[in-house]
């Protein structure tokens, strides 16, 4: 089976007791993520966190932090993501307009959290005024500028969080800051977490995929793709029974029907009965 990898970096209360991680992308056991198309490595984080390793064994009851870009911002890509678990991290990268705030906004109407990565403080507030946290990177930002700008942020109800915390002399002035969490090597190194991934088979991937582009597919065709893979039939039950989905039984398979006529779901597709067992 392939590997899989998926790094994670706690980010504490000033008591110790964990609020979250962040999850990093890895491709390898070095401790650096090495990419060229951050969209497809925000994707595999939450396809390998979701549906291969499991967000429970990732982070337990804690929240998950997650970076967008703009794209998957746009892209809508947090839908499959649950709004209860999860916070969406925006880097500091993205271009703060007018349709990325109204974005934002939309999104907390939702129930998303949003946090700032690396804040770098101006004087328009606009983009903290629709987020939830603030993180601070402590390498970039020198001692007088933090001060600064945490003063100005505390004017919005945001939680503070120092990141790259590297020595407690650091953690202890960022605690008299009034910082309301703390990551960095001081407390932990991200931790590298591994999967292990059911290889499915290439042809059959193709086929699903072919038909998936099909506007005119019907929905037993997808269901006879599917079922005549393996691997493909064990990713359905690793997703439906991912925390995307917040089942209260486990799934442990899935078969079709077919009627003529009688019960079921009519679509344009036909009359189709996807039958789940737990």
């Amino acid at each position: 089976m392939e590997r899989i990898l998926v790094s994670r970096q706690p980010i504490y209360r000033a008591d110790l007791s964990e609020l979250g991680y962040e999850l990093l992308f890895r491709n390898s056991d070095k401790d650096v993520a090495l990419f060229s198309d951050g969209d497809q490595a925000t994707a595999e984080v939450i396809v390998n966190t979701f549906v291969e390793i499991g967000l429970d064994e990732m982070v337990g009851r804690h929240l998950a932090f997650i970076n967008f870009d703009r794209n998957m911002i746009f892209g809508n890509y947090w839908e499959c993501l649950p709004r209860e678990r999860v916070v969406l991290e925006i880097l500091e990268t993205i271009n703060p307009d007018a349709a990325l705030i109204k974005k934002l906004r939309d999104l907390r109407k939702l129930g998303y959290r949003i946090a700032l990565d690396d804040f770098i403080c101006t004087d328009d507030d606009t983009l903290v005024e629709v987020a939830d946290f603030v993180k601070f990177d402590l390498i970039t930002t020198g001692w007088p500028t933090l001060e600064s700008a945490v003063k100005s942020v505390r004017k919005h109800p945001v939680q503070l969080i120092a990141e790259k915390v590297e020595t407690r002399e650091q953690f202890e002035k960022c605690r008299s800051l009034d910082f309301d969490y703390f990551q960095g090597y001081f407390f932990c190194r991200p931790q590298l977490m591994e999967g292990r991934r059911v290889p499915a088979s290439r042809l059959a991937t193709i086929r699903l995929i072919t038909k998936l582009n099909n506007p005119d597919v019907e929905v037993n065709e997808l269901d006879l793709a599917i079922s005549r893979d393996v691997s493909l039939s064990y990713k359905l039950l690793r997703l439906i029974n991912s925390a995307i989905f917040c089942l209260q039984r486990t799934v442990t398979s899935y078969s079709s029907c077919h009627h003529s006529a009688g019960p079921g779901t009519h679509t344009a597709m036909g009359q189709f009965d996807p039958v789940l067992h737990v």
